[in-house]
């Protein structure tokens, strides 16, 4: 049990926590993040891939490694249907393949869902264009959420087409049984780095990982820079770029289940590129009467205390998405129960080390005025957060990166957004700095899965469903 008191609070401490187990065909009737694809994957070993495939096209510079160069065939399982209560008033419209969209636009497959939104594949009649579709509800929050969210891309691509966030490429309306729904038109890309890094596929070489992080850091320096705080930065917002080809392979493809990618995993030289994606939640840096509420998970703590919106909360998400990238286990897990916002904050407390309230005095939220009690502030103990940190980096890199890593991680999940580090300043961290000699364990290449006799897909390689545990000790209970 933890109470809110504090004699001294000078130092965050980390006990990082696994995600919650992945479900292999996730049910329907919840909701997820809205990029173009929500899969799980399996992984299988396919035909060698060159370096120079377009796919796998990058400006971040690379170091040899010893390994041999191999790849993987990713079959990435999006989500298998919208619920039919999705289809009630205010809700989504009824799309097939083969329905054409605008007069102009064919429906090829389904490729997730959002909070808000189904998102398609499709092909312009014209031109043989592939977009991804992305169409929202008709109710009045949702149809005002997508406007805002047009408005925001428009904004970010005015001046420059960034090459680390997704292209918009327009948008149109759609009148469905007298119900209007804000169709967006996106750029096409592979699965998300969620679907990735599950802790089940082989892992990334750590320059590879490093490039990664670099680009999202390059997406997040620019938007900062225009003044946009995105919100809701998360490893299912991370889209990994695949080829036309590739494209072309899933749209050709008559299995409307798996979707298969080919990227190379595991070598120093693999040139993969990312972007940012879902500006949903993007506003302006200030204050908001209407505070977006981000994905728990990856949620600042002046996110849920305040009404601010600043740069600072897209750091402390990076952190905690790097966190994933890296060690494929959550910093802060979150229920989702009803009232998970009241105990969120003394489970971070526990994990990251005691919170003062008086680093958030400004623009708090009335429900949180009490909160901290007496003392100001939530003690639920000083747990070790650098050995946590590089015990839980270990696993995935050497031991100079991992205590490298772990400094980092610190640097961006400091209590106080004054103190955490900006995008600039991460990008010169020398965590990201790329390695001049292989760090993959030798056991990072796994063996080849074992193929279904039936013709079926192999199952999803997904978490153990053990449950969430801390790393270095068992499941602790939250704190109350």
């Amino acid at each position: 049990m933890c109470k809110r008191t504090c004699p001294n609070a000078d130092t965050n401490s980390s006990e990082a926590r696994e995600p919650s187990p992945k479900r292999s065909r996730p049910d329907p009737s919840g909701e997820s993040g809205s990029n173009p694809a929500a899969p799980s994957t399996s992984t299988d070993i396919a035909e060698p891939l060159s370096t120079d495939s377009p796919q796998l096209t990058s400006d971040q510079g690379s170091t040899q490694s010893g390994l041999s160069m191999k790849s993987y065939k990713l079959e990435a399982t999006p989500m298998d249907s919208i619920s039919e209560n999705s289809y009630d008033k205010g809700g989504l419209p009824r799309i097939e393949p083969g329905k054409v969209l605008n007069d102009e636009y064919t429906v090829l497959r389904f490729l997730g869902r959002g909070t808000y939104s189904s998102i398609w594949l499709s092909k312009k009649n014209d031109s043989g264009e592939y977009n991804a579709i992305k169409v929202t509800k008709s109710a009045y929050k949702y149809r005002k959420a997508a406007k805002r969210e047009i408005e925001v891309m428009i904004f970010v691509q005015k001046e420059v087409q960034h090459k680390n966030i997704v292209k918009y490429l327009g948008n149109f309306e759609i009148l469905d049984n007298e119900m209007k729904h804000h169709a967006l038109r996106l750029e096409v890309l592979g699965p998300s780095m969620e679907d990735v890094f599950d802790r089940s596929q082989p892992k990334f070489h750590p320059n590879v990982l490093k490039s990664m992080i670099r680009q999202v850091l390059e997406a997040v320096k620019y938007i900062h820079g225009i003044n946009i705080v995105h919100m809701d930065i998360k490893p299912n917002n991370i889209m990994i770029v695949i080829s036309e080809e590739n494209i072309q392979e899933i749209a050709n493809s008559e299995n409307i289940i798996i979707n298969n990618y080919r990227m190379d995993l595991t070598s120093a030289n693999s040139k993969i590129t990312v972007k940012l994606a879902d500006f949903g939640i993007a506003f302006d840096k200030g204050l908001s009467v209407h505070h977006p509420r981000p994905t728990c998970t990856y949620r600042a703590p002046e996110s849920f205390l305040t009404r601010t919106i600043d740069f600072p909360i897209d750091m402390w998400s990076m952190g905690c998405t790097i966190h994933k990238i890296v060690t494929r286990r959550s910093v802060l897990n979150c229920d989702q129960k009803e009232g998970h916002e009241q105990t969120h904050l003394p489970n971070m407390a526990e994990t990251l080390g005691p919170i003062l309230g008086a680093l958030f005095p400004n623009s708090q939220r009335p429900e949180y005025n009490d909160y901290f009690g007496v003392k100001d502030c939530i003690d639920c103990g000083t747990p070790d957060v650098h050995e946590n940190f590089v015990r839980a980096a270990s696993k995935y890199l050497n031991q100079e990166d991992a205590q490298s890593f772990s400094e980092f991680m610190q640097l961006c999940l400091k209590y106080n957004p004054n103190e955490r580090l900006t995008a600039a300043e991460a990008l010169d961290h020398k965590f990201l700095s790329l390695n001049e000699t292989d760090s993959v364990h030798e056991n990072e290449i796994p063996p080849h899965p074992t193929e279904p006799s039936d013709g079926q897909p192999a199952a999803s390689q997904t978490s153990s469903a053990d449950g969430d545990t801390s790393i270095g000790k068992e499941p602790s209970t939250s704190c109350k």
